[in-house]
């Protein structure tokens, strides 16, 4: 499943938030398509989106997890973080 962050994501997300953060906005957005989305919640190595009542359970790439960990800790960084997109697999 492609999951695209924009930069409104990371406008919009809020840093150490798993239900809020840009890809839990950008996960939201993209499985909207299949029905409503009552929850996400992005870990550090997967994500959860809950679909029409219905658990669903990704792992999420190192592009994720690195871009996890440059947004929530960007006063340590270098530059801020870009938009990006990365292949979730269950």
């Amino acid at each position: 499943m492609k999951i695209i962050v924009t930069q409104e994501d990371i406008e919009k997300g809020a840093p150490e938030d798993s239900t809020f953060c840009p890809i839990a906005l950008a996960v939201k957005r993209r499985f909207s398509e299949f029905g409503q989305v009552t929850e996400v919640e992005v870990k550090y190595e997967t994500f959860k989106v809950a679909v029409n009542k219905q658990n669903i359970y990704y792992s999420l790439p190192r592009t994720a997890q690195k871009f996890i960990r440059d947004f929530d800790c960007l006063d340590e960084i270098e530059g801020p973080v870009k938009p990006f997109e990365f292949i979730a697999r269950r």
